[in-house]
């Protein structure tokens, strides 16, 4: 046997979010959403249309954006105060032999413009060594550039060098980072500084003796691409701490680990013609842009708004729940989010050729592409933190604290105030749990020491939520009314609330007593089944049926029994360790004295049995095993008497669910068969039968109401065809499906036939 212990100030919500965290990791959220490239600007299909595999196909896209992004020189947006270019920095991530390699042909969408710049270069190199003319003039306002490739392997001097000759911009593309590793290791390279700067388009000058003169250049502007392993990002990028970690997008390479066919016939030509037919697309582009004035970009108001509310969220869930050292990445992320859109903007207005105005203004189609990509890069940057956290040591130092406290108060004040002092260095509210409580899940109490404000996102109209606070336990307990029963059997039920029955405003103790003293398994059975009792989780009109729920108490009542838990050594004493869990309102020992009941509010009263999985998962993650059968709304509690019971003076809600994960098609019966032969035929056909939104909620119902969880494999691939199909949003609905199915009666496979023959579908 062991004790259970849990830590001060546990949230059940921060153990789902931590599962959900781990599930993230899976692949598909790891790929770019497959509907992206049917948006896509033009110039970029026929390329991208010839790569199959997910993960080249992003890679891909990815490095198109990348070098596209060095080459517009008059396109601007105004961020954050700022007049910003639409430069990226890009960094994929694998394993040797796991398909980094695959980036490098791609290099050479941009090789017809360096070649064009180099052989112009050195034509205007010849003409003026035969008049006797300095090589490199004094930078104008026309500025001539030279090249677009730069080195990585040459020296600090020679860097700026080139950067003042080719106007301040400059490219890296680089399959491998050793060499920019080692030139900025060595002394006369680096260049970090002129990297970190290059991001923002900042000013630069240096004056050293190994320059014949100083040099200034107003802004540079650098785009990267790069790839590597893992240990050689850890080497280049040791730490959060380091500058150029959050400039990076970032991207994981799955390695497979299936022998390829080397022999089998592929479409390489035609995508080496595709390159070179881009290539040539962007040398126009490169010209066009040389010759234009300056060019804005704008988001729309609402598409600002919706981007002030994705990277708020997410600013705040990789606080909470990952690491508050990545905030400056989640902001630098947001910014490239803007320069995608930016960049797929140019490139859907060049394919119209219509530049007549001078502000370009986002398409929806093209932020919706921007902010999926956004959705995707940010499961990376998670997977990063994993890897970061887990392999590479220099990551977090740990932190040793000593004091002299000799008082209870005077040491927790020493805690907070170390606590303070942590997260003004930038760690998360888990990580400094972890250092000074000794475990992570005491995130709560540091939450509570703290309570920082937030800051907001750029557009100061739009401000971050802030975290929610936690709830007076009377309080709800005053407002959560029930039905209560004179015995198990009786049909009519008076109205009470769970504060009256908890606090002792009609005492039980004589029944309580009888039942506990009686040994006899048999009579004791009779005598609960005779005692008082109420629906914990709300009011009924009668009997107790779910379709008689007249209104929720907004309370979920758990049971813990001792025969499910003989594991627990301390378990006639759960009551101090339930007591630091933040969520829960109140804990008692049931009507038979040997085990618990506790009661936990919940946020939205529609997601009772969601919840109620959310809650025995979180438990189980715990150690303790609770009855499944109280997912039951309609669940009978017999009253209880326990002098030591805890109530929370405060309690914060619980809202959390487990994600549905999208499981394989198998083909086990014949209505499976029947759902997948429809499904081919909707490929096939490549219609849309989610049209209308009624149509589209009854599929959902149907596919619940058959398959239950597994059918969200089935209803986003009906639903991919919808002209604004996301997958979040897919999986959003599907949810609420699985919760509003049992009370539509009538939804079957056959609704999903009968709405498809609507659409013409020849089944």
């Amino acid at each position: 046997m062991k004790n259970f212990l849990i830590n001060e100030g546990t949230d059940l919500n921060t153990i789902i979010k931590k599962s959900q965290g781990e599930i993230m990791f899976d692949d598909n959220l790891l790929i770019f959403n497959p509907v992206i490239y049917d948006n896509l600007p033009q110039i970029f299909k026929p390329i991208l249309g010839l790569i199959q595999d997910p993960q080249k196909k992003d890679i891909a896209l990815l490095s198109i954006l990348t070098i596209f992004s060095g080459i517009l020189r008059n396109y601007e947006t105004k961020y954050d105060g700022k007049q910003e270019g639409c430069q990226l920095y890009s960094y994929v991530l694998g394993n040797a032999g796991n398909g980094k390699g695959f980036a490098a042909q791609f290099r050479e969408v941009g090789v017809k413009l360096h070649k064009y710049l180099r052989d112009k270069e050195k034509r205007k190199f010849k003409d003026s060594k035969s008049a006797n003319e300095p090589r490199i003039k004094p930078i104008t306002k026309d500025i001539n550039w030279n090249k677009l490739f730069l080195t990585s392997n040459i020296t600090k001097a020679s860097l700026s060098s080139d950067l003042n000759s080719n106007g301040g911009y400059g490219l890296f593309y680089l399959t491998e980072t050793d060499t920019l590793s080692s030139a900025n290791r060595s002394d006369f390279g680096q260049f970090s500084d002129i990297l970190r700067i290059g991001f923002h388009g900042e000013a630069y000058s240096v004056g050293r003796n190994y320059l014949e003169e100083p040099i200034e250049i107003d802004k540079v502007f650098l785009s990267v691409f790069m790839t590597s392993t893992l240990n050689q990002c850890f080497k280049l990028l040791p730490s959060y701490e380091d500058g150029l970690f959050s400039r990076f997008i970032y991207y994981h390479i799955k390695g497979n680990h299936l022998f390829e066919d080397v022999f089998a016939e592929s479409n390489n030509g035609k995508l080496l013609d595709s390159i070179e037919e881009l290539g040539n697309t962007f040398l126009d582009i490169a010209l066009v842009d040389s010759k234009k004035d300056k060019i804005s970009f704008a988001l729309s108001s609402k598409q600002r708004e919706v981007f002030m509310q994705f990277f708020s969220h997410l600013k705040t869930d990789f606080i909470e729940s990952i690491d508050r050292m990545l905030e400056a990445n989640i902001h630098r992320l947001a910014l490239s989010t803007v320069r995608i859109a930016m960049l797929l903007t140019y490139a859907r207005i060049y394919s119209t050729q219509n530049f007549e105005n001078q502000v370009l203004v986002c398409s929806d189609e093209d932020f919706d592409t921007a902010l999926s990509i956004a959705d995707t890069l940010k499961n990376h940057l998670k997977l990063l933190d994993f890897n970061y956290k887990s392999q590479n040591k220099n990551v977090i130092n740990s932190v040793n604290i000593q004091f002299e406290a000799t008082t209870k108060s005077n040491k927790r004040n020493a805690l907070k105030n170390e606590c303070k002092r942590l997260f003004d260095t930038g760690l998360s509210f888990r990580k400094i749990a972890e250092v000074v409580l000794g475990n992570p899940n005491k995130s709560g109490t540091i939450h509570k020491w703290l309570n920082p404000k937030r800051a907001s996102f750029p557009f100061p109209e739009t401000e971050t939520p802030n975290m929610e606070n936690p709830i007076s336990t009377k309080a709800l307990l005053k407002n959560a009314e029930v039905s209560f029963f004179e015995n198990a059997k009786s049909d009519v039920g008076e109205q009470f609330t769970l504060y009256q029955l908890i606090n002792k405003d009609y005492t039980f103790k004589e029944q309580v007593e009888e039942i506990r003293m009686c040994h006899d398994k048999t009579k004791r059975d009779g005598l609960k089944k005779q005692a008082f009792a109420f629906t914990a989780s709300g009011t009924f009109d009668g009997k107790r049926k779910k379709e008689k729920l007249l209104k929720h108490s907004g309370f979920i009542c758990i049971d813990i029994d001792k025969k499910d838990n003989e594991r627990i050594g301390n378990f006639n004493t759960l009551h101090e360790e339930f007591s630091k869990i933040i969520n829960i309102a109140v804990c008692s020992k049931s009507i038979g004295g040997e085990g618990y009941f506790l009661l936990i509010p919940i946020k939205d009263t529609s997601k009772h049995e969601a919840y109620f999985d959310a809650l025995h998962f979180a438990f189980e993650e715990l150690g303790i095993s609770i009855d499944k059968s109280c997912r039951d709304i309609t669940r009978l509690r017999f009253v209880s008497e326990d002098p030591s019971k805890y109530i929370a003076h405060e309690v914060v809600l619980f809202d959390s669910i487990l994600p549905i994960q999208p499981t394989k098609i198998e083909v086990s019966d014949n209505s499976i068969h029947d759902i997948l032969s429809l499904i081919l035929s909707i490929q096939d056909q490549e219609i849309d039968i989610t049209c209308e939104y009624c149509d589209w909620f009854a599929i959902g119902c149907a596919l619940a109401n058959t398959y239950g969880e597994e059918g969200f494999n089935y209803y986003i691939q009906l639903s991919q065809f919808h002209p604004k199909y996301n997958y979040k949003e897919a999986h959003k609905q599907y949810k609420s499906c699985l919760l509003n199915a049992p009370y539509k009666n009538g939804y079957g496979i056959g609704t999903i036939y009968l709405i498809a023959k609507k659409y013409g579908m020849k089944l």
